[in-house]
């Protein structure tokens, strides 16, 4: 890695958003579990794609921390596992405050790291 090489402002504003979806995601999922196995109703593709955004969002961020060469493809993934964790929960949701907490956490993390990726490749 360059040691000259900066966090550039979209990075900068892209990890705390990650490091709040990895939590957000990671409470959802264990609220979830609990309210679905009262009802014997947990939906499977709904659980692991909150832990895979999860997972990613972490990743993300320490790409980005590290200005790893590939935080760009990071970023780049994560909006995308965002956007599909942000709809499959907006379906079902209903009026769950922490599960609406988590579709709109999602849509901001997958907004700050589509810029990081804008700005990367950009001319």
């Amino acid at each position: 890695m360059n040691p000259t090489r900066v966090l550039s402002r979209e990075m900068e504003e892209a990890i705390p958003d990650c490091l709040e979806c990895h939590r957000i995601c990671v409470r959802t999922f264990a609220h979830l579990l609990t309210l679905e196995a009262d009802a014997e109703l947990a939906d499977p593709e709904q659980l692991n794609l909150l832990l895979d955004c999860a997972d990613m969002c972490r990743m993300c961020a320490d790409y980005l921390l590290r200005i790893s060469e590939f935080h760009v493809r990071a970023a780049d993934l994560c909006c995308d596992i965002c956007r599909r964790c942000e709809q499959l929960c907006e379906l079902p949701s209903g009026e769950d405050p922490i599960v609406l907490e988590c579709v709109s956490i999602c849509a901001r993390c997958a907004n700050s790291c589509k810029r990081v990726h804008a700005a990367a490749i950009a001319p």
